[in-house]
């Protein structure tokens, strides 16, 4: 699926699915993999799925719902040990900041929906309630202008919604409690 367009996955979904005519079988890799949802979005969306059928564009939730707040960005996946090795200090950053207008989000560039949902537990993501899953990662806009070819990678929205630091420091970075208090004046 990473190498594919999205023009592509669908037509070989489709395929699939006449191929295979079991509808048990192609809802489950429907939902694995987020197919119905992931093939509603742009390249100018920054898609989102919290692991159901709900569907979020990025931008849009820092401008309504995390509207006021200073958002933290935390992209990750489940096979790089960079990113769960801070996963901890990200927890600890969470809990000083929690009585602040401070936001964490979590996006996974995953595209297994299970293993996805099974670290987000293991790492305590899902208690963040901002928990999600890229659905248009590598293909939207966005991900080229920032250059996201590696993670983990870090990102920070000011409580206007602009994107300010597109290499925010680490959550075990002291660096980044530094960034966070200048943005709290």
């Amino acid at each position: 699926l990473l190498n594919f367009s999205k023009e592509d996955i669908k037509k070989y979904f489709e395929l699939f699915k006449i191929a295979i005519q079991n509808k048990t079988v192609i809802k489950s890799f429907s939902e694995k993999y987020l197919l119905a949802v992931s093939n509603e979005f742009s390249v100018n969306d920054i898609a989102l799925s919290d692991g159901t059928q709900n569907k979020f564009d990025l931008n849009h939730l820092i401008k309504t719902k995390y509207s006021n707040k200073t958002v933290y960005v935390d992209f990750w996946a489940t096979w790089c040990g960079p990113c769960i090795a801070e996963m901890g200090a990200s927890r600890n950053l969470r809990d000083v900041y929690k009585d602040k207008n401070v936001v964490f989000i979590y996006i996974s560039i995953d595209k297994d929906v299970e293993k996805w949902k099974i670290a987000s537990k293991k790492q305590k993501l899902f208690e963040s309630g901002n928990d999600f899953i890229a659905l248009n990662y590598p293909n939207a806009l966005f991900y080229k202008e920032i250059d996201l070819k590696t993670i983990p990678r870090y990102l920070i929205y000011n409580k206007k919604g602009e994107l300010i630091h597109k290499n925010a420091p680490s959550p075990s970075n002291k660096e980044i409690e530094v960034e966070f208090n200048k943005l709290e004046k």
